[in-house]
């Protein structure tokens, strides 16, 4: 395999992940992550099937479970058993979740809008066609490398802790405390490092 191939997939892969927010803990900044704002998607205003939510994305019964659980917690879905057969069950938005994803579609819009004003015609036609082409493929290898790390973790004997927003929010407040203690201490080392995290956080040239 030519090793500039590999360089440029992997450039490719670095860029992507950036821009839609798969490396950020609060995708869009609604307080969870990109799986869990993907599976309200899947699920749309309909709702669907379990089964055969699983086997379009093609993800791993246990990580599914997680996932679901997780949107459970948050109030946002809610299982039944299917109307046509007992044995199966589909699971459908609450309102708040149709709330949620409402918004979650409104801020996509204005995001991708905001990438389509920036290119000519032209480029717009290119991106068009490259994306549906590596679409499947991306979402696949989202949802893969998440559920392995959970696998991982499982097989480690780690505990995984699902984070509510609320749980994050909590957080970030009991924590600041310890951030401003250890910024007075540092310094201007502190300020440095900070001011570091952040340009690799958003410049492209640090992500190359």
């Amino acid at each position: 395999m030519d090793t500039q191939h590999l360089a440029a997939i992997r450039r490719f892969n670095r860029t992507l992940t950036q821009q839609v927010g798969a490396l950020e803990d609060s995708f869009l900044g609604r307080g969870r992550p990109l799986g869990q704002a993907r599976l309200l998607y899947e699920i749309g205003t309909q709702g669907t099937d379990l089964r055969a939510l699983r086997a379009r994305l093609d993800l791993d019964s246990g990580y599914m479970s997680r996932l679901l659980r997780a949107l459970e917690r948050q109030q946002l879905i809610k299982a039944v058993p299917s109307q046509d057969d007992a044995r199966r069950r589909t699971v459908a938005l609450s309102g708040k979740g149709r709330r949620e994803l409402a918004e979650y579609n409104k801020q996509s819009d204005s995001h991708a809008r905001s990438v389509l004003e920036a290119l000519s015609e032209e480029q717009r036609s290119v991106m068009l066609d490259a994306a549906q082409t590596v679409e499947q493929s991306i979402w696949r290898w989202y949802f893969l490398l998440e559920a392995d790390t959970y696998a991982l973790a499982e097989e480690k004997g780690l505990k995984i802790q699902e984070l509510t927003s609320e749980d994050i929010s909590e957080w970030r407040i009991c924590s600041s405390l310890i951030m401003e203690s250890f910024m007075a201490d540092v310094g201007g080392v502190g300020e440095q490092l900070m001011n570091a995290y952040g340009k690799l956080r958003v410049d492209p040239c640090c992500n190359q």
